[in-house]
């Protein structure tokens, strides 16, 4: 089993080669669609294999939590038919709204991961 030390430090290494592909494939010139669908297939794996893994006990709060997921899946979908609007029709302010709005939730893993390492430097003083 992995620590939560090692666990962050994994994080950390996974999202500086992150942010330096993507900062590669952007100043090559290349289309932010394939970050970007490559980002949708990983949001859309969890919620998904949540939804069809099998349950062994019913609970009442089961069905808000299903709900919850499907209103997750549905927002993904949407912004992936942005995406395959956008690079279908050759239109590039879809392509990069879609590519902006999913990289949100990498900016905020790499902001909490900033500001723990932070806090780290700040205890060691």
């Amino acid at each position: 089993m992995l620590s939560a030390n090692w666990a962050r430090v994994v994080l950390a290494i996974a999202l500086v080669l992150f942010w330096g592909g993507v900062i590669v494939w952007i100043r090559m010139g290349r289309s932010p669609a394939a970050i970007a669908g490559f980002l949708l297939a990983l949001y859309l794996i969890a919620p998904l294999y949540a939804m069809l893994a099998p349950v062994r006990e019913r609970d009442p709060a089961m069905s808000a939590a299903s709900g919850g997921l499907v209103g997750v899946i549905v927002l993904v979908l949407f912004v992936a038919a942005l995406l395959v609007a956008g690079v279908a029709f050759h239109i590039r302010a879809l392509v990069w709204t879609a590519f902006v709005l999913t990289v949100l939730p990498a900016v905020a893993v790499t902001i909490g991961a900033i500001f723990y390492a932070v806090s780290l430097l700040a205890k060691q003083r």
